[in-house]
């Protein structure tokens, strides 16, 4: 009786991902942050009802350092929005102290 050898070769390499699916994931990664962001924040200040901006962005860096590291610039970006639509406000004597409006 006799063996028959086979070869397989394990260099071939695996079907590799394209370009644009990589950057498509991290746009789509990075709405899904903000959305997270922006929870983060609407919860914090439901909660607080008047916040200054320094401890409010300390806490939405503590609520979702589980799941990902918030980066400061998209806090600031994502309070800016939630401004404009009018879920906050800034207080007209400080500057730095924000208001929840429901």
């Amino acid at each position: 009786m006799t063996r028959s050898l086979t070869y397989i070769n394990l260099n071939v390499p695996i079907k590799s991902v394209k370009q644009k699916d990589i950057e498509g994931l991290y746009q789509t990664i990075d709405q899904d942050r903000k959305i997270l962001i922006r929870a983060a924040i609407v919860r914090t200040m439901k909660q607080r009802k008047t916040l200054k901006h320094a401890l409010l962005t300390q806490e939405v860096i503590h609520q979702l350092s589980s799941r990902f590291q918030p980066k400061i610039p998209v806090i600031k970006k994502c309070i800016e929005t939630l401004i404009e639509e009018q879920c906050l406000e800034c207080q007209s004597n400080k500057n730095d102290v924000l208001h929840y409006l429901a």
